[in-house]
């Protein structure tokens, strides 16, 4: 039986804040580029990456996981 793992990470490292979501058991296709993709949510993340002028990474050792990388607005 093989276990499956998801995870969540958000916290915040001097003024950047990170975010990784992981999920073991899925495979990101190869074939697909997440940042010109038609999939309204991916479309979506993209979009809101643009707008907190953040940096996304995709790694798919080991499952996949994205990481959103972005600094701390000054108010």
């Amino acid at each position: 039986m093989c276990v499956q793992k998801s995870s969540i990470d958000f916290h915040l490292d001097n003024d950047t804040y990170k975010l990784c979501v992981k999920d073991d058991s899925i495979r990101f296709p190869e074939e697909i580029d997440f940042q010109k993709t038609e999939s309204l949510s991916l479309h979506m993340v993209n979009s809101l990456i643009k707008q907190i002028a953040g940096e996304i990474c995709l790694e798919k050792r080991g499952g996949t996981t994205f990481s959103i990388r972005f600094k701390k607005l000054n108010m």
